[in-house]
């Protein structure tokens, strides 16, 4: 990356001096536009000089979303449905409004997430709000979305003339690579509650700990399984019990998730004396194999759905379950494979390393699920 360009006009992100912090995924709509509104091409056009975020929602300006949100009125879902309509291009007007309040209104505590292939941004409104570009910028940009490959045009929704982004100039950022930051933070772009939608806020605490500590932010640091575990993305969480069952002696099939429809770990194993462990005295297993669907968050609906497809398939989530149901498997079991295994126990802890726990508050969350 050429710090150059995108440092040119802006201040790295200085968050210490904030008391409140709300975190926003910004969905770009495809890798050349983030890297254009980013200003990430170093032989790029002029426009944008400074990096800048942007919206897709059609040909709705600027001051009629400013006028529509300080105008404070309740509108219908049919009526925002019209509206919408007859403003083409338009989509959601949720995010729209919300894009609207993060840049203008709550600037201040408001920091904006944005993902490259490699890279993860965290961008600061400058507070001057959303706009329209002006005749000569537009010219510029839709010039540039010429150059674009067929693809890369096509998620715009198709006719260029109504595609007339609504943008907000950045004041502050700071960038890591993916590799570099969490990993329930580096894979967050794949969520499915974030990235169907185009500007949505981080509500899970894996999620918003993980930002807090790439902007070396204070967060509240876990107390018991259920708060440790949920700072796992899905693939570590899957790994971890892969490995766990691999390192008690369980064959476990190379297996990845959604070859075989709502499974995503086989365990296999002849010799009973494993089955018969008291850690999985509520896994259903039958002819000395059990199968498990591993999900982050999970609900009651989730399991019943589950059981009708296959009845004797487990179901592990980080959601704790309110009984001991045979089959849901919930974060205080988790807990409990893990640390039972020193090799494991110990590849937990490299984990999750970034959240800081010393040796004794690793012992107690451990010991308490014994």
């Amino acid at each position: 990356m050429n710090n150059n360009v995108i440092g040119k006009g802006i201040d790295v992100l200085k968050t210490e001096v904030k008391t409140k912090h709300r975190f926003f995924f910004l969905k770009m709509v495809s890798e050349p536009i983030t890297r254009y509104w980013l200003g990430l091409n170093e032989s790029g056009p002029k426009f944008p000089d400074t990096p800048h975020l942007a919206v897709y929602f059609g040909s709705t300006r600027a001051e009629d979303i400013r006028k529509r949100v300080n105008d404070g009125k309740a509108f219908s879902e049919q009526d925002i449905k019209d509206w919408l309509k007859d403003n083409e291009g338009g989509t959601n007007w949720e995010d729209l409004r919300n894009f609207f309040l993060a840049c203008e209104r709550d600037h201040e505590e408001v920091v904006i997430v944005v993902f490259t292939s490699d890279q993860v941004f965290f961008l600061e409104p400058d507070g001057a709000g959303i706009r329209d570009l002006e005749t000569r910028e537009l010219k510029e940009h839709l010039e540039y979305l010429k150059r674009l490959s067929r693809d890369d045009r096509r998620v715009l929704y198709g006719k260029e003339d109504f595609q007339k982004p609504k943008v907000c100039k950045v004041r502050g950022f700071k960038y890591k690579y993916k590799w570099d930051t969490p990993f329930v933070l580096a894979t967050s772009n794949a969520y499915r509650g974030l990235n169907q939608r185009t500007f949505r806020e981080y509500k899970c605490v894996g999620h918003r700990d993980a930002i807090s500590h790439c902007l070396e932010l204070d967060f509240k640091k876990p107390e018991n399984g259920e708060e440790l575990l949920i700072h796992l993305g899905p693939v570590e969480l899957e790994t971890l019990v892969f490995l766990n069952f691999h390192e008690r002696g369980f064959h476990v099939p190379a297996n990845r998730g959604s070859t075989i429809p709502d499974v995503d770990i086989v365990v296999k194993s002849p010799n009973t004396d494993l089955w018969n462990d008291d850690l999985f005295s509520r896994v259903i297993h039958r002819n000395n194999r059990s199968l498990f669907q591993v999900k982050i968050e999970a609900k009651r609906s989730d399991y019943r759905d589950l059981k009708k497809k296959l009845p004797d398939a487990n179901l592990i989530t980080l959601t704790h379950p309110k009984d001991r149901t045979k089959g849901w498997l919930g974060p205080d079991w988790l807990l409990r494979l893990m640390s039972e295994a020193e090799r494991c126990r110990e590849r937990l802890e490299t984990e999750l390393e970034w959240l800081g726990l010393n040796e004794d508050e690793w012992r107690k969350l451990h010991s308490a699920t014994k």
